[in-house]
């Protein structure tokens, strides 16, 4: 038997049945390994020095893939929005633990990550969703890293998919004054909406998600809270925006005031005509948010 001392205690030796096992002792723990060969032994000592020297913890070297991904998942909860975390788990559950999850840390090489996005894309996955199975990889890697049971991140060497963002087309001032005409004068429902997104520039969910409790029409001051966020596999939810620059205060003039008065007298119709069938929600667009939900059952 032959036996090699440094900062950890290693060893190589051939067993009864001819195979060759290696091992090492890393922070009180033994890591081992059973090869053919010696010099395969050899390399595999090697290679856990130079990791180690990189920053390889025991645990780094013992832990999956996916176990880690499950401690990391649970961490990340507390700073991602709810859609965001929704988002990480499902592309963990369907990309990533079924081709990377058993794979130990320590053996997580830029190959192989690299082999799954070349894979997915030939398999027609969207580029977007690539895109952002390379974030969720890269962001948990970094995290391991810090925690010091890699010592590099093997995502830093592959080449994902660029992100090609379309460029976004705007309405000419002709065109939105056309249809706030046209909406107007076929008495569109949804006239109140086109025009608040216009002139306030609030977005979709955050129009829906919007309450008359929000709003001082006296003041004319609209408070964005909250907004209405569509789940993989369906589902609506109202959630706080993703930024607090979102959480905001809007002033508008007395035109806006008067759609929203518009607006409020449409609603308490629907209420009369829906006698005991209507659910005062408070919102603003309750019509359309029915729709919505509707779409999703």
């Amino acid at each position: 038997m032959a036996k090699r001392r440094g900062n950890q205690e290693e060893s190589i030796y051939q067993k009864t049945n001819g195979m060759w096992r290696a091992q090492m002792m890393l922070n009180g723990g033994r890591l081992s390994i059973t090869v053919a060969t010696r010099s395969e032994a050899q390399d595999w000592l090697r290679k856990t020095r130079n990791q180690i020297e990189n920053g390889l913890t025991y645990k780094g070297a013992t832990t999956s893939f996916e176990q880690f991904l499950d401690e990391w998942l649970i961490a990340a909860k507390s700073r991602l929005t709810e859609h965001s975390w929704r988002d990480y788990a499902q592309v963990i559950r369907d990309h990533i633990k079924p081709t990377l999850g058993k794979i130990r840390l320590r053996d997580l090489s830029a190959a192989r990550i690299q082999r799954l996005y070349d894979q997915r894309i030939a398999e027609g996955l969207g580029l977007r969703t690539v895109y952002k199975l390379h974030s969720v990889i890269h962001a948990s890697l970094n995290s391991a890293m810090k925690l010091g049971l890699i010592g590099r991140n093997p995502d830093d060497a592959t080449q994902p998919p660029k992100l090609v963002r379309k460029e976004m087309r705007f309405l000419t001032a002709p065109q939105v004054k056309r249809l706030l005409e046209n909406a107007k004068k076929t008495e569109d429902r949804n006239y109140a909406l086109y025009y608040l997104a216009i002139v306030t520039g609030m977005r979709e969910g955050e129009l829906l998600a919007l309450r008359w409790d929000d709003i001082n029409l006296e003041k004319g001051l609209l408070n964005v809270k909250l907004s209405l966020k569509r789940f993989p596999g369906g589902g609506l939810k109202l959630s706080q925006p993703k930024t607090k620059t979102s959480v905001r205060t809007i002033n508008v003039g007395g035109e806006a005031i008067e759609v929203l008065r518009i607006q409020r007298l449409r609603n308490d119709q629907d209420k009369a005509k829906s006698g005991n069938l209507w659910q005062d929600l408070n919102f603003v667009f309750l019509r359309l948010l029915a729709r919505r939900l509707i779409r999703q059952t």
